[in-house]
């Protein structure tokens, strides 16, 4: 496995296999939306005299800080016209003990690795986290500069191909690559053979964990900003991207000539769809999300006879361990 500056932890566990369905039955009505189901947006966060600013959402420290700094939230709390008691974005301060200036984000990501898929987006699961730290003066790092985490979890592999999974960031304006597996079932399902892999509703989930894998030197940009990660896949050769709107359509594989992405990501824990099931049956508000990018209609709206159950003996299969 290639070694890019990325700290990485795997926390192996899934399974699955690559789904190809009969190309003349491939939906053409999607109308894909990338601004509209973006799961991330820029938020500026602003601080006061000696003290400590700290974000949270829904419960979750999402950033503290004792200097102004961009961070990504999940679009849904950017979207609110204010924090405070009666939101669930939340800023309070703190005194400030030592300068610090940190941010993260969660995000589960779900895949088809082929043109002609099946829409069940299982291909390849991920839960993911992403921490971004500007160095100061008596950092190990260049002061000023942005140390970034990235630790991924698999939650489900459908795939039979070899799956490859990396992203493309931005680094002062310019677009840049990092292959973080060249071989997913390896490093995040531990070499399990089984097909698939926690998606077919019959059987008990997989839960096999990985402990942290090479620790790897973090990814150091020459920026203060926090790094938005774009995920990738790589199937046969061809490179699949999650939707998102940062980068160039016409040279990047997002969206399918069937009108749909590749790759759908959110900031809340997603249940995919079974084996074989499209995600138009397990969530029949989906053809209107690729659209308007409504999450909260689209999570309502679920067919639990078409996802996978993902808890298990109420366990969350995609929790760190």
């Amino acid at each position: 496995m290639k070694l890019y500056k990325i700290i990485l932890v795997f926390v192996g566990m899934v399974s699955i296999t690559g789904c190809i369905k009969n190309p003349n039955q491939i939906q053409t009505e999607f109308n894909t939306n990338l601004d509209n189901i973006e799961s991330l947006a820029k938020y500026h966060v602003t601080t006061k005299t000696n003290s400590t600013t700290i974000v949270t959402y829904l419960g979750e420290t999402l950033a503290v800080t004792t200097e102004p700094i961009d961070i990504w939230l999940p679009k849904e709390a950017v979207s609110s016209t204010k924090a405070g008691e009666d939101s669930d974005l939340v800023i309070t301060f703190s005194d400030a003990y030592d300068k610090i200036a940190s941010s993260s984000y969660w995000q589960f990501v779900a895949f088809e690795d082929t043109e002609n898929g099946d829409l069940d987006y299982n291909d390849l699961v991920i839960h993911a986290k992403v921490t971004n730290s500007v160095n100061h003066k008596n950092s190990i790092y260049a002061p000023g500069y942005t140390t970034t985490y990235i630790y991924v979890q698999g939650v489900a592999l459908g795939a039979f191909l070899n799956i490859t999974l990396g992203i493309s960031y931005k680094e002062n304006g310019i677009i840049k690559d990092a292959i973080l597996s060249d071989n997913c079932r390896r490093d995040f399902f531990n070499h399990n053979g089984a097909f698939p892999i926690n998606t077919r509703d019959y059987t008990e989930p997989n839960r096999t964990h990985y402990p942290t894998l090479h620790p790897m030197t973090p990814l150091v940009l020459n920026q203060s900003v926090a790094l938005k990660v774009m995920w990738f896949i790589e199937a046969d050769h061809i490179r699949y991207y999650a939707a998102t709107n940062d980068i160039n359509t016409d040279i990047a594989n997002v969206i399918g000539h069937n009108g749909l992405p590749y790759g759908i990501s959110f900031t809340k824990k997603f249940d995919y769809p079974i084996e074989k099931d499209s995600i138009t049956a397990a969530y029949p508000n989906f053809k209107e999300w690729v659209k308007d990018g409504n999450t909260n209609d689209f999570f309502k709206n679920k067919n639990s006879d078409y996802t996978y159950k993902v808890r298990y003996n109420d366990i969350d299969l995609w929790d760190y361990k």
